[in-house]
């Protein structure tokens, strides 16, 4: 997935919706799908990062999904 500016601000725009809906209130579901929708925020933030660093994307995208791993297991 190649991550634009647009995609990026898109996403931020979506999420503006999490005021409404404070984490510590939420249900499970919801948080999982925060994570999901961080997770892919998170993606593209090191994709740009690693494009313009020359480092392998894939390294990075493991890196976050253990992270994620890591999230659900203790959340």
């Amino acid at each position: 997935m190649e991550a634009s500016s647009w995609d990026i601000g898109g996403l931020l725009w979506q999420h503006r919706s999490w005021r409404r809906d404070p984490l510590p209130t939420a249900s499970r579901e919801t948080i999982e799908r925060y994570v999901e929708e961080l997770q892919k925020l998170i993606l593209c933030l090191l994709e740009m990062i690693a494009k313009n660093l020359g480092v392998e994307a894939e390294r990075l995208t493991n890196t976050c999904n253990n992270g994620t791993q890591w999230l659900r297991m203790n959340y």
